[in-house]
């Protein structure tokens, strides 16, 4: 199908070319977008931050069960092990 007259049909809308395209650009423009970030989300941002700046390693930790080694007073308890393994899933 072709067609020929869009004059015509513009006209019967009693718009002009000009006028569609303007009204549209109006409409566009009055629109006002916007978001809000939740107070979760800003509490995860926060944790996120604090987590980042946090050390990987624990030094205390590692240097205490360095120094049990090094000493050979380090002990592993094989049942609170088994214990820990069937606990995760």
């Amino acid at each position: 199908m072709k067609i020929n007259n869009m004059n015509g049909i513009m006209q019967a809308y009693n718009l002009s070319p000009k006028d569609k395209n303007t009204k549209k650009m109006d409409s566009v423009a009055q629109q006002n977008d916007r978001f809000e970030i939740s107070q979760k989300a800003k509490e995860i941002a926060v944790g996120s931050k604090a987590i980042a700046q946090a050390p990987e390693i624990r030094e205390a930790k590692v240097s205490h069960i360095k120094e049990q080694i090094t000493q050979g007073t380090y002990t592993i308890d094989p049942v609170l092990i088994a214990q820990k393994m069937l606990s995760r899933n």
